[in-house]
């Protein structure tokens, strides 16, 4: 799942598993400012009343992708459609092949990612050159402390 934190401050987000009487902590997710991409299965343990305040206030923003119902069954989160028609959709964690051109959009994300593992993870994955090439130099100006906004 891509979230983007819309703060200037790094995020520490505790995933907890709850086991009956027993409580584990696990990692917590990081979250620097600007973009970055999050194991979905992580995320869907870490979505607590706490995180779902963060997202209703534009703390945090999630990218989700419209999938139909029988793509979704492999799928660690998966919310029902925005839209009370689409009952055969529902709303799963969006990778980067999911943001569309349209609007700059794949742009906008690529320019206000910050983390060097989640831009290096979509560099080895992406297939659409023109985003290979916004990746490459993102990658380069975070290195080099170059970011332009």
């Amino acid at each position: 799942m891509i979230i983007q934190n819309t703060g200037r401050n790094f995020l520490g987000i505790p995933t907890i598993i709850k086991e009956e009487k027993n409580c584990i902590t696990g990692e917590p997710i990081d979250l620097p400012p600007g973009y970055t991409e999050v194991d979905d299965a992580s995320w869907a343990i870490a979505r607590t009343d706490s995180v779902l305040r963060l997202i209703e206030s534009g703390r945090i923003k999630e990218e989700w992708v419209k999938r139909d119902l029988a793509e979704t069954k492999d799928c660690a989160l998966v919310i029902p459609s925005d839209k009370e028609a689409e009952t055969t959709k529902r709303l799963v964690p969006a990778k980067l092949s999911d943001i569309d051109r349209k609007g700059n959009k794949i742009i906008e994300v690529v320019k206000h990612t910050y983390d060097l593992k989640t831009l290096r993870n979509w560099y080895a994955t992406e297939l659409r050159q023109d985003v290979r090439v916004e990746l490459q130099t993102q990658i380069k100006n975070v290195e080099e402390g170059v970011i332009k906004e």
